[in-house]
């Protein structure tokens, strides 16, 4: 098995685990202007493979409240 290159020693070490108990594939999400995490798995060589947008409806204001 080719070795991933260096990233992040928590990235890196679950990755490598995964492998040891036959994981085939690996999936990992995070957000999407968390830019520490966002490196951690490029430079351990996950690609983005897609992107998670949540939409989520404001509170509702009380009434009169601009």
């Amino acid at each position: 098995m080719k070795k991933p290159p260096e990233g992040s020693p928590a990235v890196t070490g679950c990755t490598h685990q995964f492998a040891a108990e036959g994981a085939v594939t690996v999936a990992a999400a995070t957000d999407q202007h968390n830019h520490p995490m966002f490196t951690a798995f490029t430079r351990a060589g996950h690609p983005v493979v897609q992107e998670r947008t949540s939409l989520v409806r404001a509170p509702c204001m009380p009434p009169g409240h601009r």
